[in-house]
């Protein structure tokens, strides 16, 4: 079906007049994005906006740099092109770790499994191979010139500066492009009847991730404790606004060359975690994983001091929550716990920027309270204690050391003429497919709510799916190129690349880095050929789309 004579001609045609790209956002899918549309012979700007965790803008990647270290991928088969390309050249720059494409993640590369300054360094080298050019700093949207028929002419930043291009992309995980283009966007939880998904809407109460039970209230008092939500947690299959969880990704490691110890944060109120305490009283971990923090890894490193591991605890490693507690931050990124009453999704960069270091207060605190505090068991304690914060990953931040991106898992999506839901889309749409996603619906906790019942009153966590019917996907899926694509009354010349048409429950399974790096390459491709054929983004070749992305690498059918 797929010529590679068409691919050679198309790329000639593109070639003889360079048309410009504008890609916002370097995120993972953006990095993809932008490296597709200038190996299709665009003239390509990468612009990273605003660093929305502690960093200070100059820092590309995303989350693929900023802490994912050991990242979700799914089916690693259906993994090619720019995505397997970046992750096999990362591990590349390890002696001795082999790079045969055929090898699981995990199992040897390529692994998902790499230092955040190494992958960070490996993206820069390949945009920079590619003539891509990159603009930090420019500290978010302003405003976008639209004409009447749907046309984006300009992109305006806060910094000053603008860009002109034939084609955009928005490759940021907020859809601040879009959003500036006055697409459609959508936020949150659609209901389960809204698209007819078992998965949609409010969750019922799962085992999943759940704590011991114990009294969310101060004694004599109707007060909850910190760390639940306050409001109203909605009926079962109901719509809400509400955001599943942010949270830092930390790299940590347990060299002494390289290991910053872990000091009292400003500003620290034990009372916070109030809540670990009741529950390591009534079921006391003795170690971080049963306490729901786990360090995943090891990464390689090139560290020659790391106590041994057969002592127990990783040399370097990617720090994340797995159980009802932990660095997840619930009700932190829409309102309901950070303190500003802000809405990551639409927020000013100022106020993004406030959300992020609440986050990175919670998640400095609880490291803190894990080491010191009398509830603690001592074996946890003395766990963590042989570990601290690398000093050679994002000593520019703000905390220092700490990931230059909040772990946005969730904000706005586009909703397109097309929305890939939960339900299987037309053979027709099937047939339009960019790239498989492999990944099972994944939402984290979404709000630490009071349960009531005959029995008493404790705290659950709502929100989650995970592997669990009827929300697994047994094997690889399509992802239709409509799923890129605005309303075409709305916007005729921009590509979503990470904030894509999907409903909330689809989105949890493609909000993988690698998922969106393989839309990234769709994008990319696609921006370029409408880019020099002067037409709509919704009037691109698939045929053609297709053929191309193939030659380059692109898995589009089981």
């Amino acid at each position: 079906m797929f010529v590679l004579p068409v691919t050679l001609l198309l790329l000639t045609e593109i070639a003889a007049a360079p048309p410009t790209v504008v890609v916002l956002g370097s995120t993972g899918g953006g990095f993809a994005a932008a490296l597709s549309a200038a190996r299709c012979g665009a003239s390509v700007f990468l612009l990273e906006t605003a660093g929305n965790g502690g960093g200070t803008g100059t820092h590309i990647g995303g989350m693929v740099t900023g802490g994912l270290s050991h990242t979700d991928c799914g089916n690693a088969s259906v993994i090619g092109g720019i995505a397997r390309e970046f992750f096999v050249r990362v591990e590349r720059q390890y002696p001795n770790r082999s790079t045969d494409p055929g090898l699981q993640p995990n199992s040897g590369p390529p692994c998902w499994l790499f230092e955040p300054h190494v992958a960070e360094r490996v993206m820069w080298e390949m945009l920079h191979e590619a003539n891509v050019s990159v603009i930090t700093g420019l500290g978010g949207v302003a405003r976008a010139l639209v004409t009447p028929g749907g046309r984006i002419e300009r992109l305006e930043m806060l910094s000053g500066s603008s860009f002109s291009g034939e084609v955009y992309i928005d490759a940021s995980y907020e859809g601040d492009l879009l959003a500036a283009g006055n697409a459609t966007l959508r936020a949150g939880r659609e209901s389960a009847a809204h698209y007819g998904e078992a998965g949609g809407g409010r969750r019922p109460i799962v085992p999943y991730d759940q704590i011991a039970r114990v009294d969310p209230y101060w004694p004599n008092s109707s007060e909850v404790l910190p760390l639940i939500f306050r409001g109203y947690p909605g009926l079962v299959g109901d719509a809400d606004d509400k955001l599943e969880a942010f949270a830092y990704r930390l790299c940590m490691t347990r060299s002494p060359s390289h290991r910053v110890a872990l000091t009292s944060p400003p500003n620290y109120n034990a009372s916070t975690y109030e809540l670990f305490r009741r529950v390591f009283a009534a079921r006391a971990p003795q170690s971080l994983g049963e306490a729901g923090i786990f360090c995943l890894g090891p990464l390689p490193n090139n560290y020659t001091d790391c106590p041994d591991a057969s002592a127990g605890g990783l040399c370097k490693c990617d720090m994340i929550s797995g159980g009802g507690l932990g660095t997840d931050f619930a009700q932190g990124s829409w309102g309901g716990d950070d303190g500003s009453g802000h809405y990551w999704p639409n927020a000013t960069v100022a106020a993004r920027r406030m959300i992020a270091r609440a986050h990175a207060d919670y998640t400095w605190g609880l490291l803190w309270f894990l080491l010191n505090d009398a509830a603690v068991p001592p074996k946890l304690s003395a766990e963590l204690r042989g570990y601290g914060l690398c000093g050679d990953e994002w000593p520019d931040t703000e905390p220092p050391f700490f990931p230059h991106q909040l772990y946005v898992r969730e904000a706005r999506r586009l909703v397109g003429d097309f929305v890939l839901t939960q339900n299987t889309p037309t053979p027709a749409l099937l047939n339009r497919s960019i790239g498989l996603g492999s990944y099972a619906y994944d939402a984290h906790t979404v709000q630490r709510v009071v349960h009531t019942e005959a029995g008493g009153a404790w705290v659950v966590n709502e929100g989650e799916i995970m592997a669990q019917p009827p929300c697994y996907l047994p094997r690889p899926y399509r992802i239709p190129f409509d799923t890129l694509l605005p309303q075409r009354k709305q916007l005729t010349n921009v590509l979503a690349a990470v904030p894509v048409s999907a409903s909330h429950v689809a989105f949890t399974s493609l909000r993988m880095e690698p998922t969106w790096m393989i839309m990234g390459q769709a994008a990319g491709a696609a921006a370029a050929l409408a880019a020099s054929a002067g037409c709509a983004v919704q009037d691109v070749d698939v045929e053609m789309l297709q053929a191309l992305i193939v030659a380059h690498g692109q898995i589009i059918a089981e």
